[in-house]
């Protein structure tokens, strides 16, 4: 039996995403979006760096969407332990340095979830398949090796473990854990 895996060669390199694409019925106001139903405004642009990919680690890690209907909220939000500060304080940075949002906590159960009520990024982030964490692969597999760091680095924050004998992460999905895989290859590092 032989094992391949994939290690591209091709990066793709952008310097912003646009939101607009994901959201044509939203309103643009001085380069920002937003929905009439909700007064959280979001920049049309995102940058396309580290940060941004710190935090879709992050929310490969700990994040979910809801939608809720008939009134047609939009959530995201990613799930710590209290013992996880500093994450959850570096979250809270990154939301505020890419989307200028601020997040609400709740505690609950020795949990803090951190709750962001915003449809352009919400429709943002279900574009990307119909499980987020299926179409990171599109995103990630093609991005440079900088960009593939800083997602790493926020998806073992998230579900990583380390120990005196090795490091590994848990996944509850085998899309997830194979790109890790790739990721790790194409870093040269042999999971």
């Amino acid at each position: 039996y032989a094992v391949f895996y994939p290690i591209f060669q091709e990066v793709e390199d952008r310097d912003y995403i646009d939101l607009k694409l994901w959201n044509r019925r939203a309103r643009e106001v001085n380069s920002e979006l937003f929905y009439r139903s909700t007064s959280q405004k979001v920049p049309r642009q995102i940058a396309w760096d580290g940060n941004l990919f710190r935090l879709l680690g992050y929310f490969a890690a700990e994040g979910s969407l809801t939608r809720s209907y008939p009134n047609s909220e939009s959530w995201f939000s990613f799930s710590f332990s209290n013992q996880e500060e500093e994450y959850i304080k570096d979250v809270e940075h990154l939301l505020s340095t890419i989307f200028h949002l601020k997040g609400k906590r709740h505690y609950h159960n020795g949990g803090c979830q951190i709750s962001i009520s915003s449809k352009p990024i919400v429709r943002w982030l279900s574009s990307h398949g119909h499980q987020f964490r299926r179409g990171l692969t599109q995103l990630l597999e093609r991005a440079n090796p900088e960009l593939q760091q800083s997602f790493l680095q926020g998806l073992f924050r998230g579900d990583g473990h380390i120990n005196a004998q090795s490091v590994s992460i848990v996944s509850a999905t085998p899309e997830l854990a194979f790109l890790t895989r790739t990721l790790l290859l194409r870093m040269g590092i042999v999971p």
